[in-house]
């Protein structure tokens, strides 16, 4: 039969390996519709899919059916424990584990050795005995080789693991090693992508918990039937300010890091770890580390009940991470409606025959911050509304042979994006590196509710806009979905003093959102506003987890502590990062009747180096509060004339607040848009100030204005009068609203100056009366 007519496999070679024993590789032939299967259940088993020095896989190659395959390990410094090189074929359950080691066990003390595996293809006839030696030669044909390295294999030690990362406890039937404390192990094979989460959560709930320990930050440990080693478990909650978590795209931190105790205590038998937090539309992972600021490892999670859960076989530091939930999906030759567990109205509709290839596909939905969308529409000059991402995964580059129908949420309607036509909708994707394209003239898509439909032939990420101008639309969410892979979040710094001791001050930097309710919080303790100066900063953008240093700085005003005057505070949206500092005066001949200014400055942190981790230093200066600490009231004289004059002063200047208050209100009444910030730069407003009012009143533009003159009131204090407002005004030519400003004034003063004439001939008849 002539060859061409031979049905052959494509298949691929692998080579992996342990992430914790790095002697030990994983060699393979498996059939290329099965790579990115195999390779996610040999990452379960502690593989690493992108190994040193090369790709997991080699360049396709076609065998026949039942063709033998062999391969040699090579190595300037290594050598094969046992002789594995053999015929295999060509199937998932034929997976080869090897060992090597130095060749001079007492001369090897390099760091890093480098090896490959070269695979041939035997060509000699069914009876014709194999060579000694394996190489290219009349028996064997080379086909590909794949390079490999090695570390840490010096003084015959093998490497020590730095990771919590025990692994999926499958059921494994073992075959023969040369080492019994390694087994070998055969793989199960399995359907679906996620079918090794499957046998993850089975493994999970089929053991028997004879005792819990409640931890820390929500943190449990699970004691399973026929634990009886004999030691005191504990788990300790850990300073943010000295342990962070290495966070991957789009994950947040739920909690505060732990450590389990005592570090040196290995168990005899797997314990499960287990989080609650309960959010349908995001999943949670444990992640662990051996010193709580490196090498943070994601553990294989599973959620079982409320709970999700993960094996541990160490103790050491961990946290609890959530992400937006993937859901899996497998696809055929029939047809399939795959919704959404975010949302069931988010679907993929797969028509029957659309692929002749078994397919596994993911979806995500990622959702964006309304604050972020609305601060970067902001500075684009946009009208913008979002949808959220609708990222799908598919295992093959190949595309559809029959249209595909997404499904997704129309982005709402925003106060100046009305209508829902050609001139407002930006339908965008993007093949996951925040390049979006627009695709709306393209593409055929359908309107229905809230919901819009496009069809697609391959998948990528999706969402859609409302945008006027449209032509800013891509700009603008390529920052947001830039923001969003990274972490990034608002957040406000906040400068508050206590009334009772101004010396003590509250530094915080908050998450934009709860920035209302925590300034509420510390006003209920006693704290209020600095003077000259509004009790937080305007919102900046800071990664999750990242370190925010502050320095205190004063003519005659030192920290408490005065060590160095540096302080550390490290931003999580769900940690409240409250410092009580206290101030003091340097010098005791000053401030006993002055009022002392004092500055605090932010700075962005360094990141510690590998070489000195505990080195922190602070970076980039960005922001700078001030506050004041004011002198001693003065006790004024006793005596009937000077009570008078007392309450003639102190009716007066309620008689000021007054016509301001009334001045303020009717300058919310009559500015107009265009018209109030060039008022407000006329008085000594910058920018920042308005960013905050904008930020702080979104949807108030009358509270906008109002809370605008009130922060002018406060920065310049008794130089804020309402001549200043008068010449602001005309100095805008807002001569009609200058004039009305005028009347109040003027109507106030006339009844103030009526007042005091009743107030004088009362008192001169109290005198007369008693002269009498």
């Amino acid at each position: 039969m002539d060859d061409k007519n031979i049905k052959k496999d494509r298949v691929v070679f692998l080579v992996l390996q342990h992430k914790e024993n790095q002697g030990k590789l994983c060699v393979d032939c498996v059939q290329n519709t099965t790579v990115t299967e195999y390779l996610k259940e040999l990452s379960y088993f502690g593989f690493d899919t992108r190994p040193e020095g090369r790709l997991p896989y080699s360049k396709e190659c076609e065998i026949l059916p039942g063709e033998k395959i062999f391969f040699n390990v090579n190595g300037d410094y290594l050598r094969p424990e046992r002789r594995e090189s053999g015929p295999f074929f060509i199937q998932k359950d034929n997976q080869k584990i090897i060992f090597v080691h130095p060749k001079n066990i007492e001369d090897s003390d390099v760091d890093i050795a480098k090896g490959s595996v070269t695979f041939f293809r035997y060509t000699g006839s069914e009876g014709e005995p194999l060579a000694t030696n394996i190489s290219e030669g009349p028996l064997f044909t080379s086909i590909d080789t794949i390079s490999f390295q090695l570390k840490y294999l010096g003084n015959n030690q093998r490497p020590k693991s730095r990771k919590d990362s025990l692994q999926i406890n499958l059921p494994q039937p073992v075959e023969g090693s040369a080492d019994d404390s390694v087994p070998s192990a055969k793989f199960i094979p399995v359907e679906t992508p996620d079918g090794t989460r499957d046998l993850l959560r089975r493994s999970l709930t089929k053991y028997e918990i004879s005792d819990t320990i409640p931890l820390p930050a929500n943190f449990k440990l699970e004691l399973p039937k026929g634990f009886n080693d004999d030691v005191q478990i504990s788990g300790v909650l850990m300073s943010n300010r000295d342990y962070s978590v290495v966070l991957d795209c789009y994950e947040v931190l739920i909690g505060d890091v732990i450590r389990l105790y005592p570090s040196e205590f290995n168990p005899s038998m797997p314990l499960i770890l287990s989080h609650g937090f309960d959010d349908p539309t995001h999943e949670v992972v444990i992640k662990c580390s051996f010193d709580g600021t490196t090498d943070w490892v994601a553990l294989d999670t599973i959620k079982v009940d409320n709970r999700h859960k993960a094996f541990i076989s160490k103790f050491q530091f961990y946290a609890a991470v959530s992400r937006p939930m993937v859901d899996h999906f497998t696809i055929n030759k029939s047809s399939k409606v795959c919704s959404s567990s975010f949302d069931p109205n988010i679907q993929m509709r797969v028509p029957e025959r659309s692929t002749n290839d078994v397919r596994f596909m993911t979806m995500q939905v990622l959702t964006m911050d309304e604050n972020m969308v609305e601060r970067i529409a902001n500075k684009y000059g946009v009208s913008l509304s979002t949808s959220p991402i609708i990222s799908v995964t598919d295992n093959s580059n190949k595309s559809f042979l029959k249209p595909v129908t997404l499904t997704m949420p129309l982005a709402p309607r925003s106060t100046l994006v009305q209508s829902v036509d050609e001139r407002s909708l930006v339908i965008l994707t993007d093949n996951d590196d925040d390049e979006w394209r627009d695709i709306t003239d393209s593409c055929k898509y359908t309107i229905h509710g809230d919901y819009v439909s496009l069809q697609v032939e391959h998948f990528s990420r999706y969402t859609n806009v409302r945008s006027k101008p449209k032509v800013s639309a891509k700009r603008a969410l390529n920052k947001i979905s830039n923001q969003m892979r990274n972490g990034m979040k608002l957040a406000n710094l906040l400068l508050l003093q206590n009334k009772k001791d101004p010396c003590s001050l509250c530094i915080e930097c908050v998450c934009s959102k709860i920035q209302d309710k925590r300034l509420q919080e510390l006003q209920s303790h006693g704290f209020g506003a600095p003077k000259g100066k509004l009790p937080y900063g305007p919102d900046i953008e800071i990664r999750e987890g990242d370190e925010i240093f502050f320095t205190i700085k004063g003519d005659h005003i030192e920290s408490e502590d005065g060590n160095g005057r540096h302080f550390l505070m490290q931003f999580h949206s769900e940690s409240k990062n409250h410092r009580m500092v206290q101030v003091k005066v340097k010098d005791a001949t000053r401030g006993l009747d002055d009022e002392l200014v004092g500055y605090v400055h932010f700075y962005t942190c360094h990141k510690p180096s590998r070489s000195r981790p505990k080195e922190k230093v602070p970076g980039r200066q960005f922001e700078d509060m001030r506050f004041t600490i004011p002198g001693p009231r003065r006790s004024s004289l006793k005596g009937p004339p000077k009570t008078r004059h007392k309450h003639r002063r102190s009716c007066s200047q309620r008689e000021t607040e007054e016509v301001m208050k009334r001045t303020f209100m009717y300058l919310a009444d009559n500015l107009r848009r265009d018209e109030w910030k060039q008022v407000g730069y006329t008085l000594g407003l910058d920018a920042t100030n308005f960013s905050t009012l904008e930020c702080n009143y979104p949807n108030d533009f009358w509270e906008q204005k109002y809370q605008m003159m009130l922060l002018w009131q406060q920065l310049d204090g008794k130089r804020a009068t309402v001549e200043r407002v008068i010449k602001s005004l005309k100095d805008r030519s807002l001569k009609k609203i200058a004039e009305g400003v005028k009347k109040i004034s003027s109507e106030r003063a006339t009844a103030c100056h009526a007042k005091s004439i009743l107030i004088m001939f009362c008192n001169f008849r109290e005198e007369l009366t008693s002269e009498r």
